[in-house]
């Protein structure tokens, strides 16, 4: 009789725990496949809002140069930069890109 009452425990124990540990093995798996998934979709949205805020424009004959950039920041206003008369090789001024005027947007 003990044989069998300890089969039966042992039965019923399986019964009960078994369900649960596939249960929370299937969780598991499905809890990180979501996550990294999220997590793409996320990093995948952010690089596409960042792509939409800067647009490049080259032209293409007779050889593809970039020409114009315009960037757009977080409040949607555009700054636009044009390149116009290149002539290849000048040498420029090590000065050329300095500012006179500080900036100081918080004052």
């Amino acid at each position: 009789m003990k044989r069998i009452t300890g089969r039966f425990v042992l039965l019923i124990a399986t019964a009960a725990v078994l369900p649960l540990l596939i249960y929370g093995l299937v969780s598991v798996r499905n809890l990180t496949f979501g996550t990294e998934q999220s997590v793409g979709v996320g990093n995948q949205e952010v690089a596409q809002q960042i792509a939409a805020q800067i647009k490049l424009y080259f032209d293409t004959q007779p050889e593809m140069k970039l020409r114009q950039w315009v960037i757009t920041d977080a409040q949607g206003l555009a700054t636009t930069v044009t390149i116009n008369d290149i002539v290849p090789g000048r040498k420029v001024a090590a000065d050329f890109f300095t500012s006179t005027t500080s900036f100081q947007p918080f004052r």
